[in-house]
């Protein structure tokens, strides 16, 4: 019989596929051996038990808190003349945390002023100038005395600067909200907020666009001696709920704030009397020799 090879287009039969399968079937078993790593009969050593006592802190430690952005407050007015009154709420604000700078802008104009000031932008600027230096200069000294008495915020220089930012608008009247717009766009990486006594809470339902400004900006409210911040129901009315309580949280408690009764008025009075003795108190060293050499202040305001 000769010899061929069979071709069919027919399977094979199932029952002999299925022997086929089953004997050419791998042990599972031998499949394991193979994947798992052999194992390491050799004992660990110092060093190993130290990587792993490393490895088991690190799953203890809790993660550092997120950076926050470095804040800024902005400290606008007249400052006509700047006084400790001002140093000491600027300090207070670095003191508590609530700003790692207290940036001083002088106003040109300021609207609820009818526009009047007595000394020249130029003047009011270098009087805050120093100002800042004088108290810098006086917290150095401290420091040297004796840092026991001294917190570990006062140990370094007060971060404290100025800006000509509102003088710059020549003619013009300084509204709070462009300043904060120009600033915001300036310091785009830093939280900025905006510094201004009880007294201005009062009147700020009349600055110009006020709603927006609560909207758009953070506050710093320090109280002052016999004022009486607005009811809730009274900032309601003008910024809504959700600004009347930001504007009410932003109030500085009075028993962390000392109420400072020093106002720019009565300085320039003392001035006018040649009262140096108290003004001495009220003053910086420099802002009131600076006072005396230009002749700030001498004529009587009408």
């Amino acid at each position: 019989m000769p010899d061929f090879e069979r071709h069919s287009s027919r399977p094979p039969r199932r029952e002999f596929q299925e022997k086929r399968d089953f004997h050419s079937r791998r042990d599972p078993r031998e499949e394991f051996q193979e994947r798992r790593p052999p194992r390491n009969l050799t004992p660990p050593t110092d060093k190993d038990k130290e990587k792993e006592r490393e490895k088991d802190k690190l799953k203890d430690e809790k993660p550092l808190p997120p950076s926050r952005a470095r804040k800024i407050a902005v400290f606008g007015g007249s400052f006509d003349p700047i006084h400790n009154g001002h140093i000491q709420i600027a300090s207070l604000i670095l003191s508590q945390n609530l700003a790692d700078e207290v940036l001083f802008i002088p106003a040109l104009l300021p609207p609820h002023k009818d526009g009047q000031t007595l000394a020249s932008p130029e003047d009011r600027l270098e009087m805050i100038r120093l100002a800042i230096q004088d108290y810098i200069d006086k917290i150095k000294k401290q420091a040297e005395k004796s840092s026991a008495n001294i917190t570990v915020a006062q140990k370094k220089n007060p971060e404290f600067s100025y800006s000509d930012i509102e003088l710059q608008r020549t003619g013009r009247k300084s509204y709070t909200i462009e300043t904060m717009e120009i600033l915001s766009k300036v310091y785009s990486d830093y939280d900025l907020c905006f510094v201004m006594g009880m007294d201005s809470l009062r009147i700020l339902p009349t600055w110009h666009k006020a709603t927006e400004l609560v909207t758009k900006t953070d506050f710093i409210i320090y109280p002052r001696p016999g004022v009486k911040p607005l009811s809730f129901l009274e900032l309601e009315r003008v910024f809504g709920t959700g600004g009347a309580t930001k504007l009410l949280k932003a109030i500085l408690p009075e028993e962390e704030v000392p109420l400072s009764t020093i106002s720019a008025t009565e300085i320039r009075r003392l001035i006018q009397e040649g009262n140096d003795e108290e003004l001495a108190a009220l003053l910086s060293p420099s802002v009131l020799n600076y006072i005396k050499e230009k002749h700030l202040y001498a004529t009587k305001e009408v």
